[in-house]
């Protein structure tokens, strides 16, 4: 047997308790109104090994796609009307209640973010996303979903 911290890490991480859960690819929503941006956080966490889908902020096209499959995670994005991402936040929290949702704020303060975590926000991250960090944010919010 090999004493290689990496082949024992491999062989035990699906023997863990978390393992299980905490390795294999989430499902996940990406909802907003920039198609760029949702291009892009698509393209990193499909890399990251997630299944991904994405839909614009309109809460018609959102409730189609929770429907279709509840997600693990849900990443929103900037809205283009602000006050729209607290609505947009709570139809996703009673649409998917067991969901992460990890929310992307234009800025940091104090009331932006008292306002997304009181909608139902998991996770909480400043525009402009470090996409380098942004899986681990994903998986530190679907460890810290609601139960």
């Amino acid at each position: 047997m090999s004493n290689d911290p990496a082949k024992l890490w491999a062989r035990d991480r699906g023997n863990t308790p978390i393992g299980r859960d905490y390795f294999a690819g989430l499902g996940i929503l990406v909802v907003g109104d920039d198609p760029l941006f949702r291009w892009a956080v698509k393209e990193v966490l499909t890399l990251a090994g997630h299944t991904v889908s994405s839909t614009t902020a309109d809460l018609h096209p959102i409730r189609a796609a929770v429907d279709s499959c509840i997600p693990d995670v849900i990443v929103v994005m900037q809205c283009a009307l602000p006050e729209r991402q607290g609505t947009v936040i709570r139809f996703l929290r009673a649409a998917a209640p067991m969901s992460a949702i990890v929310v992307v704020l234009p800025d940091n303060l104090r009331e932006t973010r008292f306002g997304a975590m009181r909608a139902g926000a998991t996770r909480l991250l400043t525009d402009p996303v470090d996409m380098r960090a942004l899986p681990a944010a994903v998986l530190g919010a679907q460890r810290c979903r609601p139960i």
